[in-house]
């Protein structure tokens, strides 16, 4: 379903979407070591050494065929504010998570994330040709969740006590997703969202 070896880049005039590449820790704002952006995620930046290893580790995963991750970028320049990925992929379904979704707190509430989850959407849905994308995050995150739900995600259900977090933590887990069928409606509608943001 998903290329792993191919290099995938996605972008608008207000993002662009890359592979991870060596040397791109020095490159990511350095507002993402505030200790609040990683209230609800299962492992946190707070330190060089931990900015380092996130970026190591996600060109690993996608050299192992974990996982795709993107550094976002605001704008044309090559400044890194965040980071989402495809993963949990299973071809034979034709099913794609996207998560794994951070953004430096400045651009929290910017709509970047609209447009960042649009061109995800619209890759996963017109050019993989996904029948089922998916999305889980903490059900005690009420950002999180208005998200989804603003981008036209179906909320699903919880799973209880479901994923450890960096705090030690175990987080009830909430699935959403969007349907095949259901992107020929919420495609158009996200679409004049993330221009309008």
């Amino acid at each position: 379903m998903i290329n792993f070896g191919l290099e995938i880049k996605l972008q608008s005039t207000a993002v662009i979407l890359r592979p991870w590449e060596a040397g791109d820790a020095q490159k990511i704002v350095k507002s993402v070591t505030e200790p609040a952006l990683w209230q609800y995620t299962t492992e946190k930046l707070t330190t060089e050494a931990d900015v380092s290893a996130y970026v190591s580790r996600a060109i690993q995963d996608r050299s192992e065929g974990r996982r795709y991750s993107f550094a976002i970028c605001a704008g044309a320049n090559d400044v890194i504010v965040g980071s989402s990925s495809f993963g949990n992929v299973s071809s034979r379904d034709r099913r794609v998570e996207i998560g794994w979704t951070w953004l430096a707190t400045e651009y929290h509430g910017s709509g970047l994330n609209t447009r960042v989850k649009f061109l995800m959407l619209r890759y996963s849905f017109e050019q993989l040709g996904a029948h089922r994308v998916e999305f889980k995050t903490d059900n005690a995150n009420p950002r999180s969740c208005a998200a989804l739900k603003k981008i036209g995600a179906r909320r699903e259900g919880v799973l209880r006590s479901h994923t450890l977090m960096h705090d030690g933590r175990y987080r009830d887990t909430v699935f959403y997703s969007i349907l095949e069928e259901e992107w020929p409606v919420v495609g158009p509608v996200l679409a004049e969202l993330a221009e309008q943001e």
